[in-house]
């Protein structure tokens, strides 16, 4: 989007404005999923769905991804997952795109760098890499375009994809 719309090159330049959509509200998302749960007879804790939708962060993709994986995993064994098995379902399920990802990016330095800080921990990355000699702006932006990276109002930034993320904190 950013090529198309705000490159100067582009024959799209200034046609459209770019919205930065944020995560669908949470509290909506737990209600439907525990109407859901209950009316397919899934027996659940009752702070599970906010589990959930609190790993997902309310990504809509996987948190019906994660809803399918509890109703297959309960018509399969008989038993809901607990969420450490749900995320490590949701891994297995998604691992061809993570490891595509994960190869594409892995091509530049500057941004393997600078998301494994950002899974570390999303503040102060500058000081943190500071050290390694590479571009960070740059690999923010390219990252930022890519919409794997984002700032939030805290001044922190944050992988988008909540998978994505949990994959890489289990590889550092």
């Amino acid at each position: 989007m950013n090529r198309m719309f705000v490159s100067g090159k582009s024959p799209f330049h200034r046609l459209a404005r770019i919205i930065r959509l944020g995560y669908i509200e949470q509290q909506p998302l737990v209600a439907s999923l525990t109407t859901r749960f209950s009316s397919l007879g899934i027996t659940i804790p009752a702070s599970f769905p906010e589990e959930i939708i609190r790993f997902t962060r309310g990504h809509p993709y996987y948190s019906q991804l994660a809803f399918q994986q509890v109703v297959l995993n309960k018509s399969l064994t008989g038993k809901a997952p607990s969420l450490k098995e749900l995320t490590a379902l949701l891994l297995v399920v998604e691992k061809d795109y993570l490891e595509k990802t994960w190869e594409h990016l892995s091509r530049n330095k500057e941004v393997v760098y600078t998301l494994l800080a950002v899974a570390e921990g999303g503040d102060n990355i500058y000081q943190r890499l500071k050290h390694r000699k590479i571009n960070i702006a740059r690999a923010i932006r390219k990252l930022e375009g890519m919409g794997l990276l984002f700032r939030h109002e805290d001044g922190r930034y944050y992988i988008s994809d909540p998978i994505f993320e949990q994959w890489l904190r289990d590889r550092l």
